[in-house]
Order: C-alpha cells, then structure tokens, then sequence
C-alpha cells in the first residue's frame, strides 16, 4: 500500500495490474489501477524497471495520475477481463490495447486512459 494523495492515509493499494513486457528502454512495464479505501481517491499507474547496464545496478519508475471514478471502474474491468495479467504474451483486449508501442517503439500505457489533468504523483510507499 501507499500513501493515498486524497486523504494521506496509508490505504491506495493495486487493485488490478497487467504485466505488458519489455520494449526499448525498459525490461518490464505494467499498469495499474489504484484505490483508496478509505476516501475512494483513483489512479492509474505505470511502472517501469529496467536492468541494463550494471549487474548490481537496477533502475526502476512509478508513477501515476488521478482518474475518475467511471474512468477508474473502466480501468479496473478492463484489466480484470485478462485471463492471464502476468503473461506479457497474452492476446487478450487489454493486453493489444495498453501494450500498442508509441512511435514504434515505446509502451506508454497511461497514454490510453483519460487522466486528470496535472494531477501526476509518484505513489509513496508507507513507511
């Protein structure tokens, strides 16, 4: 869990995740829908880790943006229609949809979810 921005408690959690593989800057990306239960604060997230480079060195990105509670309950049904979130292989709808790559190369899954705008954070972990 981590911090919610909506009311700071320490209950946003992942309520649904869909692995969406490598492309040309990273070895794994996903995305995520968040919820706070206890102010019903909505996010979609992407997180991106890489593990080029340095054998001891990893590096990694969260981050996230408020949705709408209609945009978040979309979000959330769409990832949960996958049969298999985990296989990036997976040719299911959500799959095709949030991993399209941008110019060809990128996977940019936030680019398909209608965000609030300026809303961007990084989601804390509690301490």
């Amino acid at each position: 869990m981590s911090v919610c921005p909506g009311c700071l408690g320490p209950s946003l959690a992942i309520t649904q995740e869909l692995e969406l593989g490598p492309d040309g800057d990273s070895d794994e990306i996903s995305i995520q829908a968040l919820r706070c239960a206890v102010c019903g604060f909505c996010a979609a997230a992407s997180y991106e880790e890489s593990r080029r480079g340095r054998l001891d060195h990893e590096c990694w990105r969260h981050w996230a943006f408020r949705i709408t509670p209609e945009h978040y309950a979309k979000l959330a049904s769409s990832l949960a229609a996958c049969p298999s979130p985990r296989d990036p292989a997976c040719s299911c709808n959500a799959h095709r949809w949030f991993g399209q790559k941008v110019q060809g190369w990128k996977i940019r899954p936030l680019e398909f979810v209608p965000v609030v705008e300026g809303s961007g954070f990084e989601p804390v972990p509690n301490p």
